[in-house]
């Protein structure tokens, strides 16, 4: 478990693996994303955005969820931005398309087994997988 979430061994995520940024201070979702790539240290988000994205190194809470059979919650896990890019250029103020990497921080035991579990399951290289999802 102790290589880095830039190591290159993050497992390609199966469709209906998603994510949510969670708003501070209360439970509302601020974007919905698709997990691109994930492994037990963190995970990249492709999400869409009228904003600059979020700073390296900033703190965010993300809600871990996946939407196909067996329908799966990972739960809100504390992460730290590594990088945030926009993967689209378009004017400020419509949406772009962003690619956000996050490490998971002070995971508790609860959350690492979820977090496990939910790699197993909606990750290409998982143990079981989503019936009906092609890698």
């Amino acid at each position: 478990m102790g290589r880095s979430i830039d190591d290159g061994n993050r497992f390609p995520a199966k469709q209906g693996a998603v994510a949510a940024f969670v708003e501070p201070g209360n439970r509302s979702y601020t974007s919905l994303g698709e997990i691109v790539d994930m492994n037990m240290e963190g995970l990249s988000l492709k999400y869409l955005s009228k904003e600059g994205g979020y700073g390296d190194r900033e703190s965010v809470v993300v809600d871990i969820f996946g939407i196909h059979r067996p329908l799966l919650g990972a739960g809100k896990v504390l992460c730290r931005v590594v990088k945030d890019v926009s993967l689209t250029h378009h004017r400020p103020d419509s949406l772009n398309i962003r690619l956000c990497t996050l490490e998971f921080q002070d995971l508790s035991r609860e959350q690492a087994f979820n977090i496990s579990h939910f790699v197993d399951v909606y990750s290409i290289h998982g143990k079981n997988g989503p019936a009906g999802s092609a890698g």
